[in-house]
């Protein structure tokens, strides 16, 4: 009999211990020390979707929640209301937003418009980078001096390089200029899978 903890990893060759000379579950989860096997000492199909726990399969998931009052002032005048980050390994993604907004109501031809935007990337705090998703609105049947407006979008995408990324969620009005535009609150969620 071996004692508990006389043979380490430091004290075998490497390749001295094969699949084929291990019985099958003779070594569990608890025995095996974090990090103790990585990506390259696995075999091609030897973690399948159905040995992923779940919920182990998500990389990532971040997001971000805003409830005080941003004017939107000006004609396209892009305004940024939500940013976060996420590091990418490259995966499937899903991005999702939210703004609940108000705006004041003009019945003369042209109709406005609000827009969101979800954009990736750019500088922080700046209505810049690569528009993912844009989703309009238009006054038609809006009734009343300022009406609520809720604008939602939604992404995926895949291949995003690996590194960090910023995430932006802007809202502005378009076609004619409103003066009375309003986010109050919004939300989003990103989730990215390995």
């Amino acid at each position: 009999m071996i004692a508990p903890g006389a043979v380490t990893a430091a004290k075998l060759a490497p390749g001295a211990v094969s699949a084929g000379t291990l019985a099958p579950d003779s070594v569990g989860a608890a025995a095996l020390a974090n990090n103790a096997v990585d990506t390259a000492a696995l075999a091609t199909g030897a973690v399948t979707r159905d040995k992923i726990a779940i919920g182990h399969a998500l990389l990532w998931q971040t997001g971000q929640t805003r409830g005080d009052t941003l004017g939107i002032g000006g004609l396209n005048a892009e305004q940024v209301y939500l940013e976060y980050t996420w590091v990418s390994r490259g995966g499937p993604y899903v991005i999702l937003a939210g703004l609940h907004c108000v705006m004041g109501v003009d019945t003369n031809a042209p109709a406005a418009e609000l827009l969101i935007r979800i954009r990736a990337d750019g500088t922080a705090a700046t209505a810049d980078g690569t528009i993912l998703q844009e989703q309009r609105t238009g006054e038609a049947a809006m009734a009343g001096p300022v009406v609520p407006v809720t604008l939602t979008a939604a992404y995926s995408g895949t291949g995003a390089t690996p590194t960090t990324h910023r995430v932006k969620v802007s809202a502005m009005s378009a076609v004619k200029f409103l003066p009375f535009v309003r986010i109050l609150s919004g939300w989003s969620v990103m989730a990215e899978w390995s």
